[in-house]
């Protein structure tokens, strides 16, 4: 599975994952390879991002974990599920 995760400034990470875990305004929601499409408000909060091959990841933004790593969702955002693709558009 791939995802993006954009802000009007910049593009903070684009790769392939195992899965996402999303605070959506209605809770958190766990996205896994196959997932059926979705489109989903996304709230304050972290963003949970279980990979691999993480790599160098090259953003202060985002913090390593044992797990792949975390982004502290600051602001209102938008996920798009689709095909294997999760893309997230922070709101500024």
């Amino acid at each position: 599975m791939k995802i993006q995760i954009l802000s009007p400034e910049e593009l903070l990470f684009k790769g392939e994952i195992d899965s996402v875990i999303l605070p959506g305004v209605a809770g958190s929601f766990h996205i896994l390879k196959d997932h059926a499409a979705l489109v989903s408000t996304l709230t304050k909060g972290f963003i949970k991002v279980y990979t691999k091959s993480l790599g160098n990841i090259g953003n202060a933004k985002l913090q390593k974990t044992d797990f792949g790593f975390t982004y502290n969702l600051e602001t209102d955002g938008i996920a798009r599920v689709k095909d294997n693709m999760v893309e997230i558009l922070i709101t500024p």
